[in-house]
């Protein structure tokens, strides 16, 4: 008789699935001049409160301006995108090194800080190449970006830069582009790199 039982038994524990709770979803809720903070919401409510500008919780905290993940600080997972300090170690250490700034270069880009690395030797056909590396930041218009790259310059008779470049390039927004300046920035100073503007 137990055994006959216990089907009903485990249907009047086991919740109904129409009255089984609704799935609760992470917001950070704006408490007017108390700042911010975690709550847990139905996920019809969701709506209403990332119309009064409340935002959902992410994971990571990156560089736009909001507190993604709700802890209290802005942006603590922000970085450049391009390049850490460990990756302009990796490109540029161990090469001669300069870097170049300008408020309006000859493409129409503004504020423009590249810095680069090369060395030089002379090919079979007599020709003089430096190939040369670089990691830039700056503004097209409106929109930053921040790149890595490589190209070769060569020297007299030609006096310009070989066809064989290679550029990653992003855009990013502003507050990742004063970190990818402050990045090379602190490269610069700290490896007493010479740098010349415009």
């Amino acid at each position: 008789m137990l055994l006959a039982s216990a089907p009903l038994l485990v249907s009047l524990l086991a919740p109904a699935a129409s009255g089984a709770p609704p799935a609760k979803v992470a917001v950070c809720h704006r408490r007017g001049g108390a700042g911010a903070g975690p709550i847990s919401v139905s996920e019809s409510a969701v709506a209403a409160h990332l119309a009064h500008g409340d935002h959902l919780v992410a994971a990571t905290d990156p560089a736009n301006g909001i507190d993604d993940d709700c802890d209290g600080t802005v942006d603590e997972d922000a970085a450049c995108p391009c390049f850490a300090p460990a990756d302009l170690d990796a490109l540029l250490g161990g090469q001669s090194t300069y870097a170049y700034g300008w408020a309006v270069r000859s493409d129409g880009t503004t504020d423009v800080l590249s810095l680069r690395a090369y060395s030089w030797f002379q090919g079979a056909d007599g020709q003089w190449r430096s190939p040369t590396v670089g990691a830039d930041v700056g503004w097209d218009g409106g929109q930053a970006w921040c790149a890595t790259w490589s190209q070769t310059w060569l020297a007299a008779p030609t006096h310009g830069w070989d066809s064989d470049g290679v550029e990653t390039s992003i855009d990013i927004n502003a507050t990742e582009e004063a970190l990818c300046r402050g990045v090379l920035e602190d490269w610069i100073a700290d490896e007493a790199v010479p740098l010349q503007t415009w």
